[in-house]
């Protein structure tokens, strides 16, 4: 969990303390081309919005997070009734990026525009990454022919619409679908994104936030889990040729998004840090 002392259904209060959190580790890390000078900032922005929303949506608590995939917080949260949220710092007087927990975010005409799509958008992440999990074994592919793209592209059609976001998307587009469509998400379990996959009631409530590009394909159908399992299952019998084909999926069946910018190293920023 980016902070500690605060409750899943307080994240989406405390989406300022995510975006720095994110800002924090991004800086720490460097040497990816995610987080180059140009991007870093719009990247804290996505992730730290995203998984703020999934975090209350969904009601994600650490115990929903693969543990390889987190890092310890660096801010512990306070939530009021009705204001924001106030943070205490947890890091070392002496640490050389703890001025960016200090400043305020002072987020630009643009990257407010930005903030309001990705928090749109994350509404879907969950539901969208358990359809993908079931029906192609991933979480997203930027393979045009694989439904798993197809998901994330009818949102992208109707909520990635705002000039701003557009601006920055088209030109940064492989890493802003790697960070809605892949890495937002991914630490979070399977079990969670396949129940949110197949649940009606994630369905309505997505039709209800006129997200028909993503309630329109849920809820994932048990007929998809079971062609998918069958698929799997006859791909391991002998070496028959539909073993063979499906072999080099096989091996990769959770390996980082295809043809994408690649995950972070470890050792520098959990994926939800």
């Amino acid at each position: 969990m980016p902070l500690s002392g605060i409750r899943p259904s307080d994240a989406v209060k405390c989406v300022d303390g995510f975006i720095k959190s994110h800002l924090y580790h991004l800086n720490k890390i460097g040497g990816n081309e995610l987080i180059r000078d140009d991007v870093r900032r719009k990247a804290a922005i996505i992730l730290g919005a995203a998984r703020a929303v999934m975090t209350t949506d969904f009601d994600i608590a650490e115990a929903d997070l693969e543990p390889a995939e987190t890092e310890t917080p660096v801010l512990h949260a306070t939530v009021g009734e009705s204001n924001g949220a106030k943070y205490t710092i947890l890091l070392a007087q002496n640490d050389p990026h703890r001025d960016i927990l200090t400043e305020n975010l002072a987020l630009t005409e643009d990257e407010l525009v930005i903030l309001k799509v990705v928090m749109r958008s994350a509404q879907t992440i969950m539901p969208l990454q358990g359809l993908n999990l079931i029906i192609d074994g991933y979480h997203y592919l930027s393979n045009s022919t694989k439904s798993s793209y197809s998901a994330f592209l009818a949102v992208e059609r109707q909520v990635w619409v705002p000039k701003a976001f557009k601006t920055f998307a088209d030109a940064n587009k492989d890493i802003v679908r790697d960070l809605m469509g892949h890495k937002a998400g991914h630490p979070v379990s399977v079990s969670i994104k396949e129940l949110a996959a197949t649940s009606p009631a994630v369905k309505t409530k997505l039709e209800s936030a006129k997200l028909g590009s993503a309630s329109v394909r849920l809820p994932a159908l048990e007929n998809d889990a079971v062609a998918a399992q069958t698929i799997l299952k006859l791909s391991e019998v002998g070496d028959s040729p539909l073993h063979a084909s499906c072999q080099v999926g096989q091996q990769h069946h959770h390996r980082d998004q295809e043809g994408g910018p690649q995950r972070a190293q470890k050792g520098g920023q959990g994926e939800f840090a």
